[in-house]
């Protein structure tokens, strides 16, 4: 059987078999084709496991699930390492970090500074050069969202458990498209991350 493109609107299935059994064959040799391919997906998925996939992405994952509190642990060892290295690479750099630094990322991903720091430009071409500096900032906000989001769904779901009406109402703000957007502030009167 070939499967062929037809415009936008579908796919032809072609058959060698006569013409009054093609639809039923067709659709059962479709759903043959569908079983092997989550057969070979389940078995990939099988694979990277024991390739320790989720073990290379996240130190504290055992190696077949990741919990809320591994990515906790991963999310605050990334955080600590971010600015210790980030202070190093300013102070060498003599970027002045008693002015409050907010860095984010622009709509590239790239990490910027987002707020009127004298030092912006500099800055910035470190995280152009330091690409491993910067996929971690990336990972941090990543990480930062999923917890949060985390614990705002948590807590949803117990509201919701007790009154829907009422748990809808209170976290309203979960069904709109606006997203929240991750920062990260250096120096200035301390360290937050917002």
């Amino acid at each position: 059987m070939q499967i062929l493109p037809v415009h936008t609107s579908g796919y032809l299935f072609q058959n060698k078999q006569n013409h009054k059994n093609t639809k039923n064959n067709d659709f059962d040799v479709y759903v043959s084709q569908a079983e092997n391919a989550a057969t070979v997906n389940k078995s990939e998925t099988t694979e990277l496991q024991s390739m320790g996939l989720l073990k290379s992405l996240f130190r504290h994952s055992s190696g077949s699930v990741i919990t809320i509190n591994d990515l906790k642990t991963e999310l605050e060892e990334d955080k600590n390492s971010f600015l210790l290295r980030t202070k190093k690479l300013f102070s060498d750099n003599n970027i002045d970090i008693s002015k409050e630094i907010r860095l984010g990322t622009d709509s590239n991903g790239r990490v910027v500074v987002i707020n009127n720091h004298p030092d912006k430009a500099k800055i910035e071409k470190i995280f152009e050069e330091e690409g491993d500096l910067s996929n971690i900032f990336r990972k941090i906000s990543s990480l930062d969202g999923l917890v949060k989001q985390s614990n705002v769904f948590s807590a949803f779901q117990q509201a919701y458990s007790k009154n829907p009406k009422t748990a809808v109402a209170q976290f309203s703000f979960l069904f709109n498209n606006d997203p929240v957007l991750f920062s990260m502030v250096i120096g200035g009167k301390g360290n937050a991350i917002v």
